[in-house]
């Protein structure tokens, strides 16, 4: 009757083999874990090897810094806004910033111009400078108004 047999060199399974008899293998027919080539054998316990750890999946993007025109100016409230157009005609830099603004297919909150325009409507007074952050904060991927 064939036995199954654990071939040992220098404390690591080097081969598993089905025979009758092996001089110098080990009888592993009998246990519930079976070792197999690469595990470690102590002289009287069979470990498996211990596997690199793996390289951690990215997490799912869930926000995006793209978003829509609307997207970007209904974070605004109507009196900024309503204060911003009036500004506009007004600031030559800020009626600027604006052309750029409106001629993006899609608001990058990310981009340096974007920051620079929410932070100098901050410094004219024209939003609070507490809310500079939640106006250059990503936006969910599920929002109808990112645009990834």
């Amino acid at each position: 009757m064939s036995r199954i047999f654990a071939i040992v060199e220098n404390s690591a399974v080097v081969n598993v083999i089905l025979a009758d008899s092996w001089l110098g293998g080990i009888d592993v027919t009998g246990l519930a874990l079976r070792p197999s080539i690469g595990w470690t054998y102590d002289g009287a316990v069979f470990s498996a090897p211990v596997l690199p750890p793996s390289d951690p999946q990215p997490l799912a993007q869930t926000t995006t810094p793209y978003m829509s025109h609307f997207g970007f100016l209904s974070r605004l409230t109507q009196q900024e806004r309503t204060a911003i157009r009036a500004a506009t005609a007004a600031d030559p830099v800020l009626d600027d910033a604006m052309f750029l603004f409106n001629s993006a297919e899609r608001i990058d909150v990310t981009l340096p111009q974007t920051q620079m325009l929410v932070g100098y409507l901050a410094q004219q007074g024209h939003i609070a400078a507490a809310r500079v952050p939640a106006l250059l904060a990503p936006i969910d991927l599920a929002s109808p108004h990112a645009k990834p």
